[in-house]
């Protein structure tokens, strides 16, 4: 695996890290970070769950200008079902597209983690960690920091809502979710159960080995 600033994770974009910085194909073999497992005891996060919210929180704009009262509306009101997706964007598809009022081009400005890009079509994009610092399309809102990671964690296909939230509400939630990551080790509690089931369900990988490693393990 190549590592690249100490990661080995793929970035199929630039064309580094991981494996041979392309997507796993059929028949790749990845060797093992280590060959033996280390004599700790397996862990768990206890208490938290990683699935997203109901509704994705987002605050109207910056260009909400550029929409009708009954587009915004529609906005919040539509069902998203998520399409082609990487660190740069989530592509969104709706029935019910936006229309722009004035037009679907804007000159080019600042893209905050979030920002719902509207492009001629009126399929929202959603611009994500790895998305270009300007464009050019009207921003219909952005999704508020607090709910970034869960979305994230959405596969193509999932379905998805917006409910608007004020400034004040996000900067609240924004608080809630440093003091959470904070306390996160607090979280982490030792796996007393190792039954069949138990590493089943919390999806354990320590313990794993080389396997042309000789242990009496």
């Amino acid at each position: 695996m190549a590592a690249s600033m100490g990661s080995v994770s793929t970035n199929i974009r630039a064309g580094t890290g991981g494996w041979q910085a392309r997507s796993l194909v059929v028949g790749d073999r990845l060797p093992l970070r280590q060959s033996r497992a280390s004599d700790r005891g397996d862990f768990q996060l206890q208490g938290i769950k990683f699935l997203p919210p109901a509704r994705l929180r987002a605050i109207e704009g910056p260009q909400h200008d550029y929409f009708s009262k009954a587009d915004l509306d529609r906005f919040f009101e539509n069902e998203y079902t998520v399409g082609i997706s990487d660190r740069v964007g989530m592509r969104l598809r709706s029935e019910n597209p936006l229309s722009h009022t004035k037009g679907f081009n804007i000159a080019s400005d600042a893209i905050a983690p979030g920002s719902v890009q509207v492009p001629g079509d009126g399929q929202p994009i959603v611009l994500l960690s790895d998305r270009q610092t300007t464009g050019g399309y009207p921003k219909v809102a952005t999704v508020i920091s607090a709910d970034l990671s869960a979305m994230g964690r959405l596969v193509m296909g999932a379905k998805i809502r917006f409910e608007p939230v004020a400034v004040e509400k996000a900067h609240a939630l924004r608080r809630r979710v440093l003091s959470f990551q904070d306390g996160l080790q607090d979280h982490v509690v030792p796996l007393y159960d190792v039954s069949t089931p138990t590493l089943l369900t919390h999806n354990l990988i320590s313990g794993v080995v080389d396997a042309s490693h000789d242990s009496a393990d």
